[in-house]
């Protein structure tokens, strides 16, 4: 995919096309030579529709084999490119090209789609481990503030005097006071435990949004993806059917040979 994005941005720029294309003219002393190194770098040769040769990209954008494109006379093409009648017209060219990238595109959507479901379900795994975690620390939570619980309260009724002395406690009013005592400690306990449960809470909850982040970050991207494919696959096949006008609409660079 990033091999795609990058040759999608190669062709935008009619000096980087004059660069690769008179490179290819400069390393090649006959047509067959040519041929050759216009297809290492993405371009196809072909009769044109009232020039002699044409190199097409990938992207089925026609330039001229001529002093515009490659740098070199019509008398120096001439002597370099002596055969069209092996070479395919621009539309046949158009249509092999166009057949051959959709068959890629294809291939390279599927590809993508395997890659995010793979990462998808990675993710969902560790979304599933994370929620048996969370439990897990929950009920290890509440267990723990059960015991304490019992303890702190068993600790608090051992303030309670039993007999005669329990007798006086309640006769002087201790008593009510250590009642009153255990019943603002238990409040506050209760608060505690309370402030703990909503402190894990609180980060269990921002742990699986930010998973669920990952989630909506991969899905949106593959969304994009899909949808950037779709185009340059409809284009495809507008140019294998013999629709081009509409391509053509598309094609904004003004230097590119009609």
């Amino acid at each position: 995919m990033a091999e795609w994005q990058q040759a999608k941005r190669s062709g935008k720029d009619p000096r980087e096309v004059k660069t690769a294309l008179q490179d290819c003219w400069a390393v090649s002393d006959t047509q067959a030579a040519f041929t050759h190194a216009l297809k290492e770098r993405g371009y196809s040769l072909a009769k044109g529709d009232r020039r002699g040769f044409v190199a097409i990209d990938h992207q089925c954008n026609v330039f001229s084999v001529s002093k515009k494109w490659v740098g070199a006379s019509a008398k120096e093409v001439r002597n370099k490119l002596t055969d069209e009648k092996t070479l395919p017209s621009a539309d046949e060219a158009k249509s092999s090209i166009s057949r051959n990238m959709v068959k890629h595109l294809e291939g390279l959507a599927s590809k993508q789609n395997k890659a995010v479901q793979t990462r998808l379900a990675e993710i969902e795994e560790k979304r599933i481990s994370l929620v048996t975690q969370q439990t897990v620390a929950r009920a290890t939570l509440l267990n723990k503030q059960e015991q304490r619980s019992l303890q702190e309260s068993s600790i608090r009724q051992k303030r309670f005097k039993s007999g005669w002395r329990g007798l006086f406690d309640r006769i002087t009013g201790k008593a009510g006071r250590i009642r009153s005592q255990i019943a603002l400690e238990t409040t506050e306990s209760n608060q505690r435990d309370e402030q703990e449960k909503d402190e894990l809470i609180f980060q269990q909850l921002n742990q699986r949004q930010t998973l669920q982040a990952r989630i909506d970050r991969l899905t949106t991207f593959n969304k994009k993806r899909k949808e950037a494919l779709n185009r340059d696959l409809q284009q495809y096949h507008e140019i294998e059917d013999g629709r081009t006008e509409a391509y053509e609409r598309h094609r904004s660079e003004p230097d590119y040979e009609r």
